[in-house]
This record gives structure tokens, C-alpha cells and sequence, in this order.
């Protein structure tokens, strides 16, 4: 597990002589809220509609961020009477059509990544995670696939980093102590 350790508390209680949890609570929910703005983003599509295997020369489908898999339909009685990307069935256009392909059927497969980030409260830990299936292979710095960092994925790992570069953890605990202290 990845983690960030907030240290000098004890220090602080001491000198202020009264119960800081509320700052503590404060901070731990908005260094998770930063990091969860930060691990949220999509890094450019890869996948695009036309490609052909380099081995076999069969056409190949291509993801879709937030639908699924679009995969090929050679034959035009298959897509079905009723095209559009709302109904899950479109013409191959003309780079499918020059490789063969009538069009493209929609699986719709996507578990919408972004949209899944939780923050949980466990004593005085704050667990950000993601319960999507592949999001370890996607974003875990531990666990990240090769193909995924070669896309640009950002690491759990990589997005800690850029937090505490920012300095916004230090921005979070002043205003959360300026607050104790009102």
C-alpha cells in the first residue's frame, strides 16, 4: 500500500493544549480530495476505429473510453437494422469498408475508472481507493502494466509525488489549523 504519513501532531497538541482531531479529519479528507483530482484524469486515447492486425491482417476492433469494445462486423445483416453509437451498432466508414468490414458492434464493457474514485474513513486513516476491476492494473504503482504505462496512465505512486511537489499538503494543514485555532 502507498502511502502519506502526516507527522508533528503530537508536537502541536501539546503546545496548543486542546484536541486537534477536527484539523486532522480536515486535512486527511483534503490531501484525499487532491488526490483523487489527480489520479481522475485520462491520459490521450490510444485506441482508434480502422486498425488491421500486423500478424494476421484481420481487422481489429478498438476501445472506447466510458462504452466498451467496438469489434468488427463483416457482414451488414449482422449490424442489425438499427445503427447509431447509442444503439451499439455503426458502418465501418471507409477505412472499415477498405479492410473489409461492414461495421462495428458495441460491447458495452467500460467500469468508468474516473467516476469510481471512493474515499474511506478506517480511525485515523483515509483510504483513497477504486473498485473498479483493472484499476490496479491501470494505476497502481506496485501493479501497473507495461502497456498501461506506455499510454501515460499516472501511478498512485506518481500522483503522491506530484502532491507533495505542489505544496498544496502544506496549504491543506495551515487552513485546517488557521480554522482550530478561530
Amino acid at each position: 500500500m502507498t502511502a502519506i504519513y502526516l507527522k508533528g501532531f503530537d508536537k502541536l497538541r501539546e503546545k496548543l493544549g486542546r484536541d486537534i482531531r477536527p484539523a486532522l479529519e480536515a486535512i486527511r479528507k483534503g490531501v484525499a480530495l487532491e488526490l483523487v483530482d489527480l489520479l481522475k484524469p485520462y491520459p490521450p486515447s490510444a485506441s482508434q476505429p480502422g486498425r488491421v492486425s500486423r500478424v494476421t491482417q484481420e481487422p481489429m476492433g478498438w476501445y472506447e473510453r466510458g462504452r466498451g469494445w467496438w469489434y468488427p462486423v463483416m457482414q451488414k445483416t449482422t449490424l442489425g437494422p438499427k445503427l447509431g453509437k447509442a444503439r451499439g451498432a455503426i458502418r465501418g466508414g471507409r477505412v472499415g469498408r477498405a479492410a473489409g468490414v461492414a461495421g462495428y458492434k458495441l460491447i458495452a464493457s467500460s467500469e468508468r475508472l474516473r467516476e469510481h474514485w471512493t474515499i474511506t474513513e478506517r480511525g485515523v486513516q483515509t483510504i483513497v481507493g477504486n473498485p473498479v476491476s483493472y484499476s490496479a492494473v491501470v494505476q497502481s504503482a506496485k501493479k501497473q502494466s507495461k502497456l498501461m504505462k506506455a499510454i501515460g496512465w499516472k501511478t498512485d505512486l506518481q500522483a503522491i509525488q506530484e502532491l507533495i511537489a505542489s505544496g498544496d499538503i502544506q496549504r491543506i494543514a495551515s487552513m485546517a489549523i488557521r480554522n482550530l485555532l478561530k
